[in-house]
């Protein structure tokens, strides 16, 4: 490339921020933490060969984080004041903690059930990438605020085990299809930078899971996250 092109192409960044402002377009940045509540999830494992198990798993409290980078648009409407869309990468984690067999079918024999509880180790995280809609409404000396999004989600499982017994998992993540939508409040800190506070429900659709034997195991994966967070512009 040569010096006037690399010129160019330099008084074209610099001046696109300008341009944007013109337009009525502002960038914007969000950073926020999340702790994590996921929703007992059912679930079945199968052998492939008649065999199987439905099963009911509960977690602890997790956490998460998420990143966000996006234009907004000034409406100048008093509903939806600033309509803007963003890019959004997020990590959630939340340890293991029971497992209860509903009811267990194997090949020729009638289905039989509940069996009990027993005590689940391990991880489940997910990491989202997402494209999202944020409407924000003035209000209470603040901003309203309503985000939604798709996009997908690797979900993982690690360190599992049954009642202190480890499981091989042989396929422990999968890329699933994700969504997610929320509210909450923006309270502006500085001129350049708003405190949020708000809820937001994050799902994905059912991973399945391979140990070593073969067998497969899928589960469900929907979170109520409660978020903390800076949104800077």
């Amino acid at each position: 490339m040569n010096t006037r092109c690399m010129r160019l192409v330099a008084a074209g960044l610099m001046a696109a921020p300008g341009i944007a402002a013109a337009g009525g377009l502002l960038p914007y940045g969000v950073i926020s933490g999340y702790g994590t509540y996921l929703d007992d999830a059912d679930g079945r494992a199968s052998d492939g060969l008649g065999n199987g198990v439905d099963y009911t798993t509960e977690a602890d409290f997790g956490w998460g984080v998420t990143g966000a980078a996006g234009l907004g648009l000034d409406t100048g409407q008093q509903v939806c004041n600033t309509l803007g869309g963003e890019i959004e990468g997020g990590y959630r984690n939340n340890g293991l903690d029971e497992i209860t067999v509903n009811n267990v079918s194997l090949a020729g024999v009638a289905p039989f059930g509940p069996v009990g509880t027993a005590d689940l180790d391990g991880d489940v995280s997910a990491l989202s990438v997402m494209a999202n809609v944020r409407c924000e409404t003035p209000m209470f000396n603040g901003k309203f605020y309503v985000v939604g999004g798709g996009g997908g989600a690797n979900i993982s499982i690690d360190d599992l085990s049954i009642g202190g017994t480890p499981v091989a998992v042989d396929d422990d993540d999968e890329w699933v299809g994700a969504y997610q939508i929320g509210a909450g409040w923006a309270f502006p800190v500085n001129p350049n930078a708003d405190l949020t506070v708000g809820y937001r429900y994050f799902a994905t659709g059912d991973p399945e899971f391979t140990d070593t034997t073969g067998a497969t195991f899928d589960t469900e994966y929907a979170t109520h996250n409660f978020e903390v967070g800076i949104k800077f512009f």
